[in-house]
C-alpha cells in the first residue's frame, strides 16, 4: 500500500525499469505479502537470474506460480469484482515480470481512483546511474519535488543537499500502514491511500 499511497502525491509515477533487479528475492517486484488466515502469506514470483538483469529484461521462469498465487488469494479474501479481474491477469502466459507486475500496477492504481500518470524510466533515456538518474528523469520530465520512500536503497541514492543544489523539493514520503499486499486492503476492505 504504500508504494499506491507514493504514487497518489505524485504527478507523474516513474517506475525505475531499466535498472537491476535487486538479487535475494526480498523486492517487491517479485514478491508479495498477503494476510492468510494463519498469517501473513509471501507469494514469490521465481525469476532467470542472468547475471545483473535489468528489471525490465526479466524473465519468468515458469507459470506454475500463476496458480499458486491465485488459490492462496482465493482462499483468502471474499468473492468480489476484484478477484474476476484478477482472475483473469492470472490466467494469462506471462513471459517477462515487468509485463506482469506494470498491468497489476495500473488495475491497481484504477481501483484506488488514482489518476496519477505512470511511466517506465526507459522511456526517458536516462544513461546514468544512482542520484544522476533520478535528477536527469525529474530534469526531463520538468518536475521540481521528487517524493521519496525511506528504505536504505533510497537513502543510499537520495540527500537533501543534493537535490536542493539542484533546486527540487525533496519529500521524504512514510506510509505507517500494513507491510501487506495492496490487494488485501482492497479485498478486505481496509483504509486504503486517498
Amino acid at each position: 500500500m504504500g508504494y499506491f499511497d507514493k504514487m497518489s502525491k505524485a504527478d507523474t509515477f516513474v517506475v525505475f525499469d531499466d535498472v537491476q533487479l535487486p538479487m535475494g528475492g526480498h523486492s517487491y517486484e517479485t514478491r508479495c505479502i498477503i494476510q492468510g488466515k494463519n498469517g501473513p502469506i509471501t507469494l514469490n514470483i521465481p525469476v532467470e537470474h542472468r547475471g545483473r538483469s535489468l528489471i525490465k529484461d526479466t524473465r519468468l521462469t515458469d507459470g506454475r506460480w500463476r496458480d499458486k498465487h491465485f488459490k492462496s488469494i482465493m482462499l483468502n479474501y471474499p468473492e468480489s469484482d476484484m478477484l474476476t479481474q484478477l482472475a483473469d491477469i492470472y490466467s494469462r502466459d506471462w513471459k517477462m515480470l515487468l509485463d506482469f507486475n506494470l498491468t497489476l500496477i495500473h488495475l491497481a492504481a484504477g481501483w484506488l481512483n488514482i489518476p496519477t500518470k505512470i511511466m517506465l524510466s526507459s522511456e526517458l533515456g536516462i544513461e546514468s546511474i544512482g542520484t544522476e538518474k533520478i535528477l536527469g528523469i525529474i530534469e526531463a520530465l520538468g518536475g521540481d519535488t521528487y517524493v521519496s520512500g525511506m528504505g536504505m536503497g533510497s537513502r543510499r541514492y537520495v540527500g537533501n543537499e543534493i537535490f536542493a543544489a539542484h533546486g527540487i523539493k525533496l519529500i521524504w514520503h512514510q506510509y505507517s500502514g500494513p507491510d501487506l499486499s495492496v490487494i488485501d486492503s482492497l479485498l478486505n476492505h481496509r483504509e486504503v491511500a486517498a
